[in-house]
Order: structure tokens, then sequence, then C-alpha cells
């Protein structure tokens, strides 16, 4: 029975420059500002809210998962959760950046949604032969928020 298994982070933890805060504030402060000139309490508490959540999810660390694959499917060992191979449609690995891939998985169902996991980009063979030993390998491409989800760095 082979497996493979690794430890990576979810995405990675970037410094905050003073660009990120610069912007943050204004954008912040336009919103509030346009919430009281239109009159709209209701928008501006939404507008505190949403800011203080940005701000306390930019200060967190990403988290770190252990994913393993073997005979059975995609195992997150953390949460105890197993994406058997018979819910998923088939696979497509994208370069991430020079030490990294990501592997997404179309999960079946009505909507199709994607699972997305990095992996290291020196496992790629050895992941890509295992998993199309079990599942197809299709192009797909990626959507716009997964675009806009790299260049933030999330």
């Amino acid at each position: 029975m082979e497996s493979i298994e690794w430890h990576i982070k979810t995405h990675d933890d970037r410094d905050k420059g003073t660009l990120f805060y610069t912007v943050f504030f204004s954008v912040f402060a336009l919103l509030l500002l346009f919430s009281l000139w239109q009159k709209n309490f209701l928008f501006g508490v939404f507008v505190i809210l949403a800011g203080g959540i940005v701000l306390f999810l930019s200060s967190q660390a990403s988290p770190s998962f252990t994913f393993k694959i073997d005979t059975k499917g995609i195992h997150i060992l953390e949460s105890d959760t197993l994406y058997p191979f018979s819910q998923l449609n088939h696979f497509d690995v994208h370069e991430f950046d020079d030490e990294h891939a990501e592997l997404l998985f179309v999960l079946q169902g009505k909507l199709h949604p994607t699972l997305r996991i990095r992996i290291y980009e020196h496992q790629r063979e050895a992941i890509t032969s295992l998993l199309e030993t079990h599942i197809p390998k299709k192009e797909i491409e990626l959507s716009l928020l997964d675009s806009l989800s790299r260049i933030i760095g999330i």
C-alpha cells in the first residue's frame, strides 16, 4: 500500500507593510464617510465590523495541516477528514511558486466545488502519479477568485 504524507501551511505568511495598512485605513475611512454622507448607519456598523475582522484575520498566522494520500483517498489528519476517491471527479496540478504547487480537485455534487491543497514542488511527480492511478487528470482553469487570492496572498 503506497501513501504520501506531507505537512504544509495553507498559505504563506506575508508581512503586512505600511502600504497594506495605508490602503486598508484609506478604504475604511472612505467607506465610513460614505455611510455617514448617505445617513446609512447600519452600513457604517457593517464597515466597522468588517474592518475589525480583516485586521484580526490579517494578524493571524496561517494554519498548518498534514495531508495524506493513500488507496482510500485524501486525508486531512488534523480534522480527521477523508475525501474518498469516489467523491472526486478529477484533479489537476498548477504551479504556485518556486517551492510549491497546488492540487485542485473537483468534487462530485451539484455545484462541483473545488478542493485546493498545496504541495511541495519536489513531491509533485510522486503525488501526481499516485493520484492518476485512482482518478483522471483533467485541466482545471483557475477562477477569477483563485487568481485574486494568489495576488493578495491568501
